[in-house]
Parts: C-alpha cells; structure tokens; sequence
C-alpha cells in the first residue's frame, strides 16, 4: 500500500494499481502526481474480471464481452485526461468520471438501480 511514506521514496515513474485500496488515502495519490508519478487507478486497469462475470451473468456474447474489456485502455486514457483537463490527480478523476457514470445511468435507469427499503 502506498502511503505518506512510500510516496515521498518511491522512485518509479508509473503505480498500476493491482488490487483494492493501492493508496491508503487520496493525498497520497495527489503526492505521487506532484512528484510526476502517473498513478493507474486499480478499479480503471482491474475492470477486465468484474466484467467478464457481469458479461457471463447477463448473458453477452464472448465478442461483446471481450469489446467492453479492450476497451478499459480507453477509458483508463479517458481517466488520465480528465484528471490533466481538471488538474486533478488520476484517483481523483478516476472517482469523478465514475461518478458521473453512475449519475446518468441512474437517470436512463433509475428502477435497475433502487435500492430496496
């Protein structure tokens, strides 16, 4: 895990998040992008498993599913301009832009994601 320490030492050019949680809070992503680290949020680059079990779940064709999970460069590129646009770091744009996912899927949606009472 990357904290206030190993961000000030660490000496790597790139982080890929490899599982939950790589950054023990959101500073110490904003410390990395001050040193010029570029910070792969782990849910953006792991985003290939969760949808393949979805894709299986729901029924996709292999083509559709395997589409969905090339695309993840481009939305990991997506992520990295959002945060150089907005001058944010890429946990906080990565956070942002799935927000603004959620936000609209609710609305073209919004029965599919209630939740019961």
């Amino acid at each position: 895990m990357i904290d206030e320490v190993a961000a000030g030492k660490l000496r790597a050019k790139v982080v890929r998040g490899a599982a939950n949680n790589q950054l023990a809070t959101t500073e110490d992503g904003d410390r990395l992008a001050e040193r010029d680290i570029l910070y792969a949020p782990d849910y953006v680059v792991n985003a290939g498993g969760i949808i393949n079990v979805d894709a299986k779940y729901l029924g996709w064709p292999q083509a559709d599913s395997n589409a969905q999970v090339e695309a993840t460069a481009d939305r990991l590129a997506d992520v990295f301009t959002h945060g150089k646009t907005h001058g944010v770091a890429p946990q906080t744009a990565a956070d942002q832009l799935a927000r603004q996912r959620i936000a609209k899927a609710s609305l073209d949606a919004p029965d599919e994601l209630a939740v019961a009472a």
